[in-house]
């Protein structure tokens, strides 16, 4: 009977402990792409600035406006590109410290746009309107 109960049991303990690990890892994974910085060189692809929304004004954001799509900012060495941006923004880039250092306007015709290479280490990217903005990181 003990060699039966072993023989229904093992495959289980190990299959959970494999899908524990699993869980674990993509857990962990997900969390460092969602939290992490966009690096901006990987080659020859942009790397995608993951975006978060902040409302400033709920009064004049209302279930009766409807909402534009969210912009798509990516990066590649010191070039943005942008898609989906439907309206004017100020794009401001803020240093370790909090400081801005740089700022620009991004009209809703704006594809791409240089930055300065001088820009080096991390920075926030923050994409501002006046009632709402978007915040994103970057890593030169």
């Amino acid at each position: 009977m003990l060699v039966k109960d072993w023989l229904i049991f093992a495959p289980t303990t190990k299959i959970s402990t494999i899908m524990k690990a699993k869980v674990s890892f993509i857990l962990f994974f997900s969390l460092f792409v969602t939290c992490g910085y966009a690096k901006v060189s990987n080659g020859e692809n942009p790397v995608e600035v993951s975006l978060t929304l902040y409302i400033v004004n709920k009064q004049k954001i209302g279930s009766n406006n409807p909402k534009s799509p969210d912009p798509s900012v990516s990066i590649l060495d010191h070039t943005l590109f942008f898609d989906g941006v439907c309206e004017d923004f100020t794009m401001t880039i803020y240093d370790g410290d909090g400081l801005p250092a740089y700022t620009e306007l991004i009209s809703s015709t704006t594809t791409q746009m240089n930055l300065p290479g001088t820009l080096s280490g991390n920075y926030e990217l923050r994409l501002e309107t006046d009632d709402l903005y978007y915040v994103g990181y970057i890593d030169f």
